[in-house]
């Protein structure tokens, strides 16, 4: 089975996401290596020191999110963060954010108060923000 595994993170220096690996640090400002440089380029990199890479961009620890693999109806990639609205197999809309459950060794969407539940594939996503810039969408 072939996986893309992708990462994204908001750059320190405009708010706007990028995607690539990512390099954490000890301090809270780690870095994304762009991601056709961390498949082949030669580069350094320790927990203390700045990656030897052109095209590597600060980024907020805290806002790294992994790609699920899926994509929404509009074939837009889902990450963990992203908030995402869908009709459940009851035909109700709901909307919540994505997890990942290590528990599960799944991705999950968490709904307010409730439990999280798993992707199900064969719900049709819409993402329609995330919890870093649209945490207000998440409120009922």
């Amino acid at each position: 089975m072939e996986r893309e595994i992708l990462f994204r993170a908001k750059s320190m220096s405009n708010g706007e996401f990028v995607i690539g690996m990512p390099l954490p640090s000890n301090f809270g400002c780690g870095y994304m290596l762009n991601i056709d440089d961390a498949l082949g380029a030669d580069f350094y990199h320790s927990r203390y020191t700045m990656p030897r890479s052109e095209s590597s961009t600060p980024i907020d620890e805290d806002t790294i999110g992994q790609f699920t693999g899926m994509k929404d109806a509009n074939d837009i990639e889902i990450y963990e963060g992203d908030i995402v609205q869908y009709e459940d197999c009851k035909g109700l809309m709901q909307r919540g954010s994505v997890i990942y459950d290590p528990d599960y060794c799944s991705f999950m969407v968490a709904r307010d108060n409730l439990d999280a539940e798993s992707m199900n594939i064969f719900w049709k996503f819409e993402v329609i923000g995330n919890i870093y810039d649209n945490p207000d969408l998440l409120k009922t």
